[in-house]
């Protein structure tokens, strides 16, 4: 069982059970659920919760009803802060995948959850653009860095907030419903 994911309410999971390609969740309840991927499992325990426990569907619904604090920021540059580290090879650009990293507003770090950090640095060598709007969620838990200098396509489709924002699940979903996104 990999311990690499924590869910509220006792739930775990891991990859590769009896050799299968799946992911697994065994609840505290007793319930174990099962995915494909990674987020289909998210999913799936979220609503397994929502739908047995009075207290995580009280829980849900009340922190979805708060609105999403959302501040605007425009700067003429990007003060990255800090990043993951995994080695990245390609040079096919955008990349599909890459580093995460963290960014500095107005003296708040804050991880940025729109875009691979390589993706970033190559779109700003091409296109150098001369402003970037920042979008600040839950008062720094997390970013969007847009500008009209660099391609739509260059950004994560999706967003990523795994590992680099504070944002609480709640949080995660307002945004996500906020920038268009499914879940």
């Amino acid at each position: 069982m990999d311990d690499r994911f924590s869910y509220g309410y006792g739930a775990k999971c891991g990859k590769l059970e009896d050799g299968e390609k799946r992911f697994t969740a065994r609840l505290k309840d007793g319930a174990t659920i099962l995915a494909d991927t990674e987020k289909e499992l998210d999913i799936n325990v979220h609503n397994h919760f929502y739908e047995s426990s009075t207290d995580y569907k009280q829980w849900w619904d009340t922190e979805m009803a708060k609105e999403l604090v959302v501040e605007k920021k425009t700067v003429d540059k990007i003060n990255i802060t800090g990043s993951s580290l995994v080695g990245i090879m390609g040079t096919n650009f955008p990349l599909s995948h890459g580093n995460y990293f963290y960014i500095e507003v107005d003296g708040r770090e804050m991880g940025v959850i729109n875009f691979w950090l390589e993706n970033l640095e190559e779109a700003i060598e091409r296109f150098k653009p001369t402003s970037f709007e920042v979008e600040i969620f839950e008062n720094g838990g997390g970013a969007i860095i847009t500008s009209p200098d660099i391609p739509d396509d260059w950004a994560i489709e999706g967003l990523f907030m795994k590992y680099n924002c504070n944002l609480d699940k709640p949080s995660r979903a307002k945004v996500r419903k906020y920038k268009g996104i499914e879940a």
